[in-house]
């Protein structure tokens, strides 16, 4: 019931904004200042960005096609590393984004970088 509610929440937490498809840097960075159930919600965003990301991942690697990213068999990719790459990309030296850029982008950019897949 718990899941159900946060998940509830959380969809109309999202969807209210009709204006805005996505979560951006700003919103992201707000919701950590805030804190509280703002950045539990975040996080649960991206966790669900991420899980997205490494089934489509898994998809190609089951179809024998090329990898968006590639995390070593031995780590572990979560919320922490997540977290991690997407401050490693906030504090490049020469900002690459905007404030009203989409998180996804920065994440996906981010696990590229960090995970580069050597071309066969």
């Amino acid at each position: 019931m718990k899941k159900f509610t946060v998940g509830f929440f959380l969809a109309a937490v999202f969807l209210a904004s009709t204006a805005q498809a996505t979560m951006t840097i700003k919103d992201f960075k707000d919701a950590k200042r805030v804190g509280g159930q703002t950045w539990n919600l975040t996080q649960v965003y991206l966790e669900g960005v991420g899980e997205g990301y490494a089934s489509a991942n898994a998809s190609l690697a089951t179809n024998q096609k090329q990898q968006i990213f590639c995390v070593p068999t031995h780590f572990s990719l979560n919320l922490q590393n997540m977290l991690d790459i997407l401050d490693k990309e906030f504090a490049h030296p020469k900002p690459i984004y905007t404030d009203d850029f989409p998180l996804v982008i920065v994440l996906l950019d981010g696990l590229e970088r960090a995970f580069p897949c050597s071309l066969h």
